[in-house]
């Protein structure tokens, strides 16, 4: 068995078919790929729709898991014990892999095989029409990744994304795996577990790379694009980083503080951009972001309010 693509799960059901279609849309032809379903307790019948899955594509072994600890980070952990694959790939519920996507990972580890994990493009697919405010900055928010049609090393400041990524098994017995702290639980929109795993990937000077060839669309539904949900996922991220560079220490934290000052200065530019093209919305979403990111990062808004 080459290569585990994890899928986990929290009441997604009606985005799982997305997908679903596109694993059995793939031009993989060959029986060394197994795909492990996550189930994190949940109550939308996401659990019997995965097991009616199991005998559809001879090509691929089907495995189903309930993981009951919740947590976005517990689902994946599992999803790490449970495969038996060379490679773990994870991608997201709501996500689309190009037709393609399986053999060119296959591609990828033949031909780099001193890299210990690698990662690709995300595209952002709006189920209706997108809303005025949406620019390329605010849709890293719905998964939105590009770092151009070049392959390259990543260095420290960078790493490759949720919905698309994947890691030679053995990296997670020297690193470690994802931190139960970090990530979503449930309806939470709580993150930076990724962050925090490739730091200590890149701590231990292993080789992560990203291939413009690896493509996924990430979906983004409606609600997805209402400013409550805006406001909460971009709480979550100032206030899981807050968690994150606190537990590393105070050094970590004024560092993360500093950085954002200095986020805010681009901020700014960029939103006198926008008003300059007459594109007022897309710049004043931005700052409001930018506040909601902040105010979750020194703690104003805490995680029982996200």
């Amino acid at each position: 068995m080459i290569l585990s693509i994890i899928i986990c799960t929290y009441n997604r059901v009606r985005l799982l078919p997305y997908c679903i279609d596109s694993i059995f849309n793939q031009n993989y032809d060959k029986n060394d790929i197994e795909i492990i379903f996550i189930d994190n307790n949940s109550t939308d019948g996401s659990g019997d729709y995965f097991k009616n899955l199991m005998d559809k594509d001879p090509r691929f072994t089907f495995k189903y898991f309930l993981e009951t600890k919740q947590g976005l980070s517990y689902a994946r952990n599992r999803g790490i014990q449970e495969s038996i694959g060379k490679y773990v790939a994870f991608v997201d519920d709501d996500a689309i892999m190009k037709e393609d996507y399986f053999q060119k990972i296959s591609d990828f580890i033949y031909q780099h095989p001193k890299c210990q994990a690698f990662g690709g493009i995300i595209n952002v697919h709006f189920e209706s029409t997108p809303p005025r405010w949406e620019n390329k900055y605010i849709n890293t928010m719905f998964g939105y990744y590009y770092r151009g049609n070049e392959s390259f090393i990543y260095k420290n400041s960078d790493y490759p994304r949720g919905s698309n990524m994947i890691f030679l098994k053995t990296l997670f017995d020297e690193v470690g795996i994802f931190n139960p702290k970090l990530g979503r639980i449930k309806r939470g929109l709580q993150g930076n577990e990724e962050k925090d795993l490739f730091q200590r990937i890149y701590a231990k000077r292993h080789i992560v790379r990203y291939d413009p060839n690896l493509i996924v669309d990430h979906i983004a539904p409606p609600e997805r694009t209402e400013i409550s949900f805006v406001k909460r996922q971009a709480t979550g991220t100032g206030n899981s980083e807050r968690i994150r560079t606190q537990e590393l220490g105070l050094f970590y934290y004024i560092k993360a503080l500093i950085l954002e000052s200095l986020k805010w200065i681009a901020t700014f530019l960029l939103a006198i951009l926008y008003f300059f093209k007459l594109t007022p919305m897309k710049g004043i979403i931005l700052i409001r972001f930018r506040y909601w990111i902040s105010s979750g990062l020194v703690g104003k808004i805490g995680v029982s309010e996200i």
